[in-house]
């Protein structure tokens, strides 16, 4: 929670591995990190198509998978 309240550095991209994770990423994303969407960009190695795309500052992006990601190894 520090990471977004405090500004992020960069672009970063999200999952979860639970529709309730990805409910919590969303918040975060939008609540404590005060992220506006954005349209997708097309200069980012990050950005998955399908990703929700948003602005916390001039050089910082949030991608996030809108789907649960499977994040075990088995």
């Amino acid at each position: 929670m520090l990471l977004f309240g405090n500004g992020l550095e960069g672009d970063v991209r999200l999952e979860g591995e639970t529709a309730d994770a990805v409910e919590v990423l969303r918040g975060l994303t939008l609540k404590v990190g005060s992220c506006q969407p954005i349209d997708p960009p097309s200069d980012s190695p990050l950005y998955q198509p399908g990703d929700e795309c948003f602005r916390q500052h001039a050089t910082a992006r949030v991608f996030l998978c809108p789907t649960p990601v499977s994040l075990s190894s088995t």
